[in-house]
């Protein structure tokens, strides 16, 4: 799949949000994309709708990871073995960590461009992970590790480098 084929589902807190990552996602050559700005109504709504990945803002308070669980773990849901992509404004290390164990494909940390948006979904559609499905967990083998994008820790040449 390319990216210009790629019909994404935002779920953001805000508008606002939500239309910045489309517009940057229209910008990265993908085609319109569906919004939802409540994630109660999002997982019903994703299963009505017409999108093949999902683009989730991850706030801090963990509402991401858990519609990422259940997204893997309901069994009829057309988007169960989609790609899912988290983008936060604090991507640590624990949080990369929690994202793998949800089972989203990648994480995307903010500010973002649409360069490393399409270079993110290049990475995950070029290597896709098999899927498991156990007891415990269910999504991407997480043994592959998962896709991070972003400057990281330093992101200005004024950080010191430790």
């Amino acid at each position: 799949m390319e990216v210009r084929d790629c019909k994404p589902a935002i779920i953001a807190p805000s508008k606002f949000e939500a239309q910045l990552l489309s517009d940057l996602l229209r910008n990265a050559g993908t085609s319109e994309a569906c919004v939802f700005t409540d994630t109660a109504s999002a997982l019903d709504g994703l299963f009505r709708g017409r999108a093949n990945m999902v683009f989730l803002m991850e706030d801090g308070g963990g509402g991401a990871l858990e519609l990422v669980r259940q997204l893997r773990r309901s069994r009829q849901h057309p988007l169960r073995k989609a790609p899912v992509f988290i983008v936060s404004a604090a991507l640590t290390l624990a949080l990369a960590e929690r994202c793998r164990i949800a089972g989203a494909n990648a994480i995307i940390g903010k500010p973002i461009s649409s360069a490393v948006l399409s270079n993110t979904i290049k990475k995950v559609l070029a290597k896709p992970r098999p899927f498991i499905e156990g007891d415990n967990y269910v999504g991407p083998c997480r043994r592959a590790g998962i896709v991070t994008a972003g400057t990281g820790k330093h992101r200005r040449q004024t950080d010191p480098v430790i």
